[in-house]
């Protein structure tokens, strides 16, 4: 893979990981996953069976909660270093635009906080609903979001969130043949990367997860269904 935004190493390895802890049962992590999970609970059906494809797997936070509710879920990523911090075994390199899984092969494809990595992402978004079977989930950084802008701003491994923007809007016009079930933004001031050392009591002072139609939150998040 070629050396862009979305293959940087030095990036995700001195920044984002750079104390080498997992990060799946973070105080911080957690209070922002949980009602994320509760919401794809309440759309999509997840027994022991089903089959999940985390998309931009990272270091695991809703990989493992997956694999809480099922034992067929499987983790891609561009990234050896991140596999070392994802608690689940499962997991595999490879292109989230050049995916080597037959068509239709799980009826879970979930992506979150990998698009605004891929330069090429509506590939990717492509490749998601051909792998499919049933459901496409996306949580994913907003650009319209002042403070999301200002992180494309100020790092250039971020950089695709100003020069390839991504939006609800958006990403809802590339679900070719799916039916949308959900599509809101999320009101969220949970951010793992930076507040991860926080006490969890001062962090049960801030407001809940919402889910709102509001075009300037932080985060977008939609449930999508394929027809037929």
């Amino acid at each position: 893979m070629e050396e862009n935004q979305y293959s940087n190493m030095d990036y995700w390895m001195n920044r984002v990981y750079k104390d080498g802890k997992q990060t799946h049962r973070n105080k911080c992590v957690l209070k922002s996953v949980t009602p994320v999970m509760e919401k794809i609970r309440s759309f999509v059906p997840i027994g022991k069976e089903t089959t999940v494809l985390d998309v931009g797997c990272g270091s695991g936070n809703y990989t493992y909660q997956f694999s809480l509710l099922s034992d067929r879920v499987k983790g891609i990523d561009h990234s050896e270093y991140i596999f070392s911090k994802n608690p689940h075994k499962d997991i595999a390199m490879m292109d989230a635009t050049k995916m080597e899984f037959p068509d239709n092969s799980f009826d879970v494809v979930f992506c979150s906080d990998t698009l605004h990595h891929i330069p090429e992402y509506e590939k990717a978004v492509s490749e998601m609903l051909r792998v499919s079977r049933k459901y496409v989930v996306i949580l994913e950084a907003n650009s319209l979001n002042p403070m999301i802008y200002a992180v494309g701003l100020l790092r250039r491994e971020e950089r695709l969130i100003i020069t390839k923007p991504l939006t609800l809007r958006k990403i809802s016009g590339l679900m070719e043949g799916a039916d949308i079930l959900f599509a809101k933004h999320v009101m969220s001031f949970f951010f793992p990367n930076a507040l991860a050392n926080v006490p969890e009591k001062m962090l049960d002072l801030f407001p809940k997860v919402r889910f709102v139609n509001a075009p300037f939150m932080p985060w977008f998040f939609l449930i999508a269904e394929k027809k037929g």
